[in-house]
């Protein structure tokens, strides 16, 4: 979407508190898989004669490859969601108190319980909320009744 919107396909409209929350995210999130039952896993099977020592090698490898991936990009996620903060093709705006409400209402009815992963459905509603109160705002503003201008259809 970020490509499509640097080329002027697309216009990406982004709460500026999601950024605020990403940064949130990305420092208090670790690796979902848990590194260290897998590495255990390897060296028992090692052990037991089911793998060879150069498998049982190629997986502590991988694994080892893949925490150093998470720990660079961890470090790398704070400035890449700076650089969107000032990013020309991403408009970002302050959430206002129908959008703050429309969110709660919406976080209320979607909230997560610790260990369980969002369905699609509830990824689709906490994206189409703020679509929604911005198409109405556009929709509000375009109309001549209510003193708004009138956009050229496309």
């Amino acid at each position: 979407m970020l490509l499509r919107a640097r080329r002027g396909d697309v216009v990406l409209h982004v709460p500026a508190i999601c950024l605020v929350e990403a940064k949130k995210v990305v420092r208090e999130r670790g690796v979902r898989a848990d590194l260290e039952a897998i590495r255990s896993f390897l060296r028992d099977q090692k052990m037991s004669g089911d793998i060879d020592e150069p498998t049982a090698n190629a997986g502590f490898d991988v694994l080892s490859r893949f925490q150093q991936h998470v720990a660079n990009e961890r470090i790398r996620a704070p400035q890449r969601i700076s650089d969107l903060a000032v990013d020309s093709s991403i408009d970002l705006f302050a959430l206002d108190e129908p959008m703050l409400a429309c969110s709660i209402d919406l976080a209320s009815k979607t909230r997560r319980r610790p260990g369980r992963i969002m369905s699609r459905q509830d990824r689709q509603h906490k994206s189409s909320f703020g679509i929604e109160v911005v198409a109405n705002r556009v929709r509000s503003a375009t109309e001549p009744s209510r003193g708004g201008a009138v956009l050229p259809r496309l």
